[in-house]
């Protein structure tokens, strides 16, 4: 396989956050930072997406496209039709990945054109998909804009009807419209030097039922050299009626930590991936 096409196959599947929502408990007068259901909901939904995304890519750059710990998933590429199609089987019981989590069902990926090309669409999906038995589905399409005006390759990226069910049967849910521009590895073949900055909005209902508007305020980075962590940016999760909750993921550094304020609350918390 050709290096052009491992990259291209590999990112198509970067991991942009999902953010899920999130709204905290609150007591009768004043909501509080102390229980962290805000970070917690937002990080089930991140850790869940953004893991398939990973074991997708490495699926991509393994020799021949092959299984990613011996076992599963099993991996089929048609680049024959058009669109051209990616399918990653778990089979239909639990497989235990190389990362220790289980998962079964499959993701399939569709793709019209290159990566780099203007106009190309890509869409990611799920069938029967469970993540540590977290049902994952939704659909993720990417189109490709083109250059803009920094010379930089971008994305428009929708979100319809994602959702997560948790093993506890409650339901994280959402859609987004977000924009990533590739600001940095467009022009070489490897994917571990690449930097993505996403900027956009999502709404939705957080695991207790209760509705939410988010913003990202402070564009996020994504960097592939640090396993697709968030080693920056903010955003700003508003449930109904409720004060502004704030999450800031940093100024650089390749970590899980993140903050989390209401009002002048802040905790500190770690992303669980």
């Amino acid at each position: 396989m050709k290096v052009s096409l491992l990259k291209t196959l590999s990112i198509l599947f970067l991991s942009f956050v999902l953010l899920g929502l999130v709204a905290t408990s609150c007591n009768k007068n004043t909501d509080t930072v102390t229980d962290e259901s805000v970070a917690a909901d937002n990080a089930t939904a991140e850790a869940n997406f953004s893991d398939e995304s990973r074991i997708v890519d490495v699926a991509a750059i393994e020799n021949g496209l092959g299984k990613t710990n011996g076992t599963c998933p099993a991996v089929t590429v048609d680049t024959l039709s058009t669109p051209h199609s990616m399918t990653l089987d778990f089979g239909s019981s639990n497989c235990t990945g190389a990362d220790g989590k289980l998962r079964r069902g499959k993701i399939i990926i569709t793709w019209s054109g290159r990566y780099r090309q203007a106009g190309t669409v890509i869409t990611h999906s799920y069938v029967d998909f469970y993540q540590n038995n977290n049902k994952i589905e939704g659909t993720k399409t990417v189109t490709n804009m083109g250059l803009n005006n920094a010379g930089h390759i971008y994305f428009t990226v929708q979100i319809t009807n994602a959702k997560v069910t948790k093993v506890n049967g409650k339901i994280i849910s959402w859609s987004s419209t977000r924009t990533r521009e590739w600001i940095q590895g467009a022009n070489t073949p490897t994917v571990s030097d690449d930097i993505y900055s996403i900027t956009g909005s999502a709404s939705g209902t957080d695991a207790n039922g209760n509705s939410f508007s988010m913003l990202i305020t402070k564009a996020l980075i994504t960097d592939f050299s640090c396993q697709f962590h968030l080693v920056s940016g903010t955003i700003e999760i508003t449930p109904t009626g409720k004060p502004t909750r704030v999450i800031d993921y940093g100024n650089g550094n390749c970590d899980d930590d993140a903050t989390l304020t209401v009002g002048k609350k802040t905790i500190a918390f770690k992303i669980k991936r």
